[in-house]
C-alpha cells in the first residue's frame, strides 16, 4: 500500500515540476472523478458493459410482470429501455468528447495555461456526465432488472397508482436486444481506444 502511495507521489511531484501545463493544472486540482482519459473511457466502457450484461436480465424482468419468454420480451420495447438508450447516449456523447480533448491534446503537444484550463473544465464536464450521469443511469437500470427478477410485486408498491410500470410497453420501438448491440459495442471502442491513448498519452 505505501509503495503504491509512494508512486503516485512520484508521479504527481514529476507532473507539476517536469510535465506540461496540462499535467501540472491536473496535478494541482481537485476532481470528483480523477484520473488520466483513458482511465476514465475505460470506466465509461466498463457502464457500457456491465448495462450490455444487465439487457438479458431486463428481458427476464419484462417476462415476468408482463409474460411472454425472456427470449421474446428482448424485441420489445418496455419502458425501462427508454433508460436504458438514455444510458447509452450519455456515455457515448461523454466518450467522444474525452476522445475530442485526447486528439487536441495529441495535435498541440504543448497548450498555454489558458487553453490547458479551459480543456481540464471540459475535461471534468465530460467526466460528470459520463460517469456520474451516466453511471446513475446504468445503476438505475440495473436495479429494475434485479428486483423484476426476484422481486416483481415490490415494483407494484412503487408505481403510482393508474400508471403502468416499467416493464410495460413503451411505444418507442426501442427493442432490448439493439441497447444491448450497441452498447456492447461501444463498450469495445471505449475501453479499446482508452487502452491506445494510454500508450499515446504517457
Amino acid at each position: 500500500m505505501e509503495d503504491t502511495s509512494d508512486r503516485l507521489d512520484d508521479h504527481i511531484s514529476h507532473a507539476i515540476v517536469d510535465g506540461t501545463p496540462y499535467e501540472r493544472l491536473r496535478a494541482r486540482r481537485y476532481s470528483l472523478f480523477s484520473g488520466t482519459i483513458p482511465t476514465k473511457l475505460r470506466r465509461q466502457g466498463g457502464l457500457l458493459l456491465l448495462l450490455t450484461a444487465v439487457v438479458p436480465v431486463l428481458g427476464a424482468a419484462t417476462a415476468t410482470t408482463e409474460g411472454g419468454t425472456a427470449w421474446s420480451a428482448l424485441f420489445t420495447s418496455p419502458k425501462i429501455a427508454l433508460l436504458a438508450f438514455f444510458a447509452v447516449g450519455v456515455e457515448t456523447l461523454a466518450a467522444v468528447a474525452l476522445f475530442a480533448i485526447a486528439a487536441l491534446r495529441l495535435k498541440h503537444e504543448i497548450l498555454d495555461e489558458r487553453t490547458a484550463h479551459r480543456l481540464l473544465n471540459l475535461e471534468d464536464m465530460a467526466s460528470m456526465v459520463g460517469l456520474g450521469t451516466g453511471g446513475l443511469a446504468v445503476v438505475l437500470v440495473a436495479t429494475y432488472a434485479v428486483v423484476g427478477v426476484l422481486a416483481p410485486d415490490a415494483l407494484v408498491g412503487l408505481q403510482p397508482a393508474h400508471s403502468a410500470g416499467p416493464f410495460s410497453g413503451s411505444g418507442a420501438g426501442v427493442p432490448l436486444a439493439a441497447i444491448a448491440g450497441l452498447s456492447s459495442v461501444l463498450a469495445v471502442a471505449t475501453v479499446v481506444g482508452g487502452s491506445l491513448l494510454r500508450e499515446r498519452l504517457s
